[in-house]
């Protein structure tokens, strides 16, 4: 009987493991691709977001992912140098990362749209 529900338990574990491995490993691949970061954890005590220092702290290592769910939750609102650092300068310098903002603010929204419309139109001018 003992036996039993440990197996249970063993296979409950394993299909849980699979599925927490399933969403964030490329179909086919072993490794892990994505991540969620929950952008609040960069605010220090009442402080805002809007240095290209705090933004450059956010982003180290995100080339190591394809995929960068950024969650902003609990985020009121960014600086043009934070949303700049991160959906521009980033980006630019990243290309092969995919940044996905979510739970943004109107005010946050605004902000990244900025930033990503600088980027299109420096990309459009190189060109």
């Amino acid at each position: 009987m003992l036996l039993r529900l440990f197996e249970q338990e063993l296979r409950t574990t394993f299909t849980g493991a699979t599925s927490v491995f399933d969403q964030f490993a490329e179909p086919e691949e072993f490794t892990f691709a994505k991540t969620i970061v929950p952008v609040k954890l960069a605010q220090h005590e009442g402080e805002k977001l809007v240095s290209r220092s705090q933004a450059k702290r956010l982003t180290m290592r995100f080339e190591r992912f394809q995929t960068v769910v950024l969650d902003f939750s609990e985020v009121a609102e960014i600086g043009q140098a934070f949303a700049d650092e991160v959906f521009r300068v980033f980006q630019i310098a990243h290309p092969q990362t995919l940044l996905m903002p979510l739970h943004m603010t109107p005010a946050v929204s605004a902000m990244v749209a900025r930033a990503r419309a600088h980027n299109k139109d420096r990309g459009s001018s190189a060109a």
